[in-house]
């Protein structure tokens, strides 16, 4: 089901929910965004123990994010995977599980140091992009405590989940992006400022290294008789490679950029090139690079 035939956005859904997304939409710190939601969630269905669970893709478990409980028991550090226990169940399963008479099962609530007296539980999967990422569950020591509207209301919070992560890589891809236009705008500046090649060459690689955010950059122009490439300007080389020339030939990784007037990168250059190339002061002890043609006037004027 999607999140509009959940929990349509229309008048008629309870206040405090009509309130909660607008709250969600307000907030801009992805932890308050999540905070505000599992409290909206332990205040409308009161709950002894809400937790969010997400995956943790280095160690292949799911580390409890969030959690709100009654509990003196509950275990903060909680390792959970897949299959193990009604909260690993979910995981495995993909589905939404709701358990009514927990009974004997008390003991597969993982969350909890010892054995709890928990009547009933109901957890929803979260998923990104088709993919699992997590859990969402709640508990409560009453039996039959949970209906299938609080199944929905709950799907509909680990959609939010979703939306909130989302909506924070979007935030982070945003002030990338700003931070680029800044520096450009602050290159274009000192293009503007100075009619000096040089200081203008100086500019642009400095731009473009603070931009891809690596240590190095260079740039590389030809010779008069064009048989080597000569650095006219370069930043985070110690010392300066200003006038280091690069002989063209079959085994240097810029005669690739040259020869076929295409981007290159490339990752793993000391496994990949000819050991004569890795040797010069460009490649050393280097793990990865990025070359693009300068074209001007349909020449190639360097790299």
């Amino acid at each position: 089901s999607t999140l509009e035939e959940l929990i349509p956005e229309s008048d008629h859904l309870p206040f405090e929910i009509r309130q909660k997304r607008i709250q969600l939409k307000v907030s801009l710190d992805v932890s308050q965004k999540l905070d505000n939601l599992l409290d909206f969630l332990e205040e409308y269905l009161n709950p002894y123990t809400l937790v969010l669970f997400l995956l943790d893709s280095g160690i292949s478990y799911m580390k409890v994010n969030k959690h709100r409980t009654q509990s003196s028991h509950f275990n903060r550090e909680a390792l959970i995977s897949r299959g193990q226990g009604l909260v690993g169940w979910v995981a495995r399963i993909q589905k939404p599980l709701k358990v009514n008479d927990i009974g004997k099962q008390a003991g597969s609530l993982l969350y909890y140091r010892d054995e709890h007296k928990v009547s009933s539980f109901l957890g929803v999967p979260v998923f990104a992009d088709k993919q699992i990422v997590g859990v969402l569950s709640i508990d409560s020591q009453q039996s039959d405590r949970f209906t299938d509207e609080d199944l929905k209301l709950l799907e509909w919070c680990s959609a939010q989940v979703v939306q909130i992560m989302q909506g924070a890589d979007e935030k982070r891809l945003f002030l990338q992006q700003v931070a680029e236009i800044s520096l450009l705008y602050e290159a274009s500046q000192d293009l503007n400022a100075s009619l000096n090649a040089e200081d203008i060459l100086n500019s642009l690689v400095r731009t473009a290294s603070e931009i891809v955010g690596q240590e190095k950059s260079a740039f590389l122009g030809w010779d008069e008789k064009q048989t080597e490439l000569h650095v006219e300007a370069d930043c985070g080389f110690s010392p300066s490679l200003v006038n280091h020339r690069e002989k063209v030939s079959k085994t240097n990784l810029l005669s690739w950029v040259i020869h076929h007037n295409q981007p290159l990168r490339i990752h793993n250059i000391q496994d990949r090139l000819n050991p004569v190339s890795t040797q010069t002061p460009l490649f050393h002890k280097a793990h990865s690079c990025l070359g693009l043609p300068l074209n001007v006037g349909g020449s190639m004027r360097g790299i």
